[in-house]
């Protein structure tokens, strides 16, 4: 009889024991919604080619820094703001980009169009890449009035920008400019002359150093 008692006990335990274990392990209520995988962040630093469109206004002065000699006469404007489009292009190792940019300027006496390499640096903060890129060229105005003067020299340039990625291959941002224009203008003779040169400054060289400062808004392919 005393063992038949102490089995009933010892059979209430157990049970006792397997219900609490069940009511712990129970699932959680319908009520509280199920918990959502993270997503794991992008990161754009596995694209390899890059092309940026970009349009924007600038202002050039010619002669701003340093003038040696005139490269027009007065009734030619050395200093003015105007339209710019341009578009880079290139490869991207990581942090940093190398590739060409070229940029075409219409003005109201002339048109300023330069092409040079550029070397970048892209901070990978995720959807938006704060970037700055220094660059280095040639630069040539062209549309002049007097169709027999060659004004050409070097652009030495600094960019500052962000891109926004809407998608892994697609951006959005804007884009700053600083510019140093160094150009030249060599003398001519008068007496030999085609189209309309007739002024006697452009007997002699000349030759300046200017700025240009430019804001853009750029789009972005990335691959």
């Amino acid at each position: 009889m005393r063992v038949l008692r102490s089995l009933g006990w010892s059979c209430a335990s157990i049970l006792l024991a397997t219900c609490a274990r069940s009511a712990y392990a129970s699932p959680p209520s319908s009520d509280e919604p199920p918990s959502k995988p993270r997503e794991p962040s992008v990161s754009h630093i596995s694209e390899v080619v890059y092309l940026t469109p970009e349009v924007g206004i600038a202002y050039v002065g010619l002669e701003t820094l340093h003038l040696t000699r005139e490269l027009f006469p007065s009734r030619v404007s050395t200093a003015d703001v105007g339209s710019m489009v341009g578009a880079g292009a290139g490869l991207r190792f990581l942090f940093l980009t190398l590739g060409p940019r070229f940029r075409f300027g219409h003005f109201r006496d002339w048109d300023l169009w330069t092409l040079g390499a550029e070397v970048g640096f892209k901070a990978p903060l995720g959807a938006v890449e704060p970037f700055v890129a220094l660059g280095a060229g040639y630069a040539r105005l062209g549309s002049l009035k007097d169709a027999g003067v060659l004004v050409q020299g070097y652009d030495i340039r600094l960019n500052a920008g962000l891109d926004y990625y809407l998608t892994k291959a697609f951006s959005i941002g804007g884009m700053a400019s600083g510019e140093v224009l160094g150009m030249t203008r060599p003398g001519v003779d008068l007496n030999r002359a085609t189209g309309s040169v007739s002024e006697d400054i452009y007997k002699l060289d000349g030759s300046s150093v200017g700025i240009a400062i430019m804001a853009s808004a750029v789009v972005g392919l990335h691959l």
